[in-house]
């Protein structure tokens, strides 16, 4: 896949990945075919519980690095990190999913995504696996329930012993540009 010059993000215009529609409405995320398309889900662990990203958005993981804090920061953004030339942004999804607080800085691993020519980073505790999984099993937000979070959250499938949240990153970006 090819990549930016200077970067290990590879340049999405060029290796033929597209923008998706949505279950919820928004753009860019899910195929307007769903029910015939398995998704491909990146799924991480913050504080025992699972969470997945549509693996078409990952650009790489990266083991944590120092991360620089930027004054006066909403409390889920952990600061900026210079991943290749680039300088991006680190969220820590703990404040925004209700979560408690995060762990020591430098033990974690850094989910590097891109949406809309956006790259941000998600300071995450463990990365799992990625599942491919019909959509058809995703259970969609009403029937998953409601809660401190919830807005942030697709849906939610099972793989095994787990409930995996699936974030919507529109939503999610849409809560840090509020934030």
């Amino acid at each position: 896949m090819p990549q930016h010059p200077g970067s290990s993000l590879p340049d999405s215009s060029a290796s033929g990945v597209q923008s998706r529609g949505s279950l919820d409405g928004d753009r860019g995320f899910l195929g307007s075919s769903v029910a015939e398309e398995a998704a491909r889900l990146i799924a991480f662990s913050l504080d025992q519980e699972w969470y997945a990203l549509d693996a078409s958005l990952v650009r790489g993981i990266e083991p944590e690095m120092e991360i620089t804090p930027v004054p006066r920061a909403p409390d889920w953004l952990l600061g900026v990190f210079n991943l290749h030339g680039s300088i991006l942004p680190a969220v820590d999804l703990r404040p925004l999913l209700r979560l408690s607080q995060k762990g020591p800085l430098g033990s974690g691993l850094l989910v590097v995504f891109l949406y809309e020519g956006n790259a941000t980073a998600l300071r995450v505790d463990l990365v799992d696996e990625i599942y491919e999984l019909p959509w058809s099993s995703l259970e969609t937000q009403a029937s998953a329930g409601e809660g401190e979070g919830a807005e942030l959250i697709l849906g939610q499938v099972r793989v095994r012993d787990r409930l995996i949240g699936v974030l919507s990153v529109p939503a999610l970006l849409r809560a840090l540009m509020e934030g």
